[in-house]
């Protein structure tokens, strides 16, 4: 009577033990095959699992700010992938567009949009950076005082943009803008010199009659240095080749006079 359920038992193990050797070579042969077939399977087309920018908002279920990072860092993962794979980001526009209508006043994206796009895989193009353009451009309507924005708009529209386009007229129509641009990146001072410097050395290469602007910069980024130095003197600023006393506060006014007054002479 003992002897049964022992035999019993014995027959169970032996029966697992001839399944699990069973398993094994059946992974051990299948194994490569698989893996093989596996690696000769290319991603071609992306899926894109988001709903258009104008209900993508209502899908938030108000978690707008929350629902902005995920897509941006969805966004990164997405381009570096693409990069790393040697395929094209055919959905990076759709990326975009769904994080600037979702959330207008996010930075990081006035920050970046011209890279992910200029520099998207395999390479960017003239449309590209039109289309950079037009996203930047948004970010200074939304955020107008915003020196950061201003600052990178000038920036890009002003000396990397111009590399993409095939139109030496376009070109100098950018650089020019770029360089007015500039000129409002900030309240400090420091950095109205640095973009009046910027933006005159672009500007010095439109026409003839750019060093006189390029001289009247140069005049102007001296005194607004030497306001900084001598805090309780107001700064002067020669626009047009007439002298005008300004206080700290005035400083914007500065730059629109001095604005204008390149743009008149770059254009004769």
């Amino acid at each position: 009577m003992t002897h049964a359920p022992l035999a019993a038992d014995a027959r169970m193990m032996a029966g697992a033990a001839a399944l699990l050797a069973g398993s094994v070579v059946g992974v051990h042969r299948l194994q490569p095959v698989l893996a093989l077939e596996t690696h000769a399977v290319k991603e071609t087309d992306d899926v894109y699992l988001f709903p258009p920018p104008s209900e993508l908002r209502a899908a938030t279920l108000g978690y707008i700010a929350a629902s902005t990072d995920i897509l941006w860092a969805k966004l990164l993962v997405e381009h570096g992938t693409h990069w790393a794979e040697h395929r094209p980001f055919p959905d990076l526009n759709r990326y975009l567009d769904a994080i600037n209508n979702l959330d207008p006043t996010f930075v990081p994206f006035y920050e970046f949009v011209d890279t992910l796009l200029c520099f998207r895989p395999p390479r960017g193009d003239a449309e590209d950076a039109r289309a950079a353009r037009v996203y930047l451009e948004r970010g200074i309507k939304v955020l107008p005082y915003d020196p950061e924005v201003w600052l990178h708009y000038g920036q890009f529209i002003g000396f990397l943009a111009p590399s993409f386009l095939t139109d030496d007229v376009e070109r100098q129509a950018w650089r020019h803008d770029g360089a007015v641009a500039l000129t409002w990146i900030g309240p400090s001072q420091q950095a109205r010199c640095w973009a009046i410097g910027s933006a005159s050395a672009t500007l010095r290469s439109g026409g003839s009659s750019a060093p006189m602007c390029w001289r009247t910069t140069r005049l102007i980024v001296w005194k607004f240095r030497r306001d900084s130095r001598r805090s309780k003197r107001a700064a002067r600023a020669i626009s047009a080749g007439k002298r005008s006393r300004l206080s700290r506060g005035d400083g914007v006014a500065t730059f629109r006079t001095w604005t204008a007054a390149c743009t008149s002479w770059s254009a004769h």
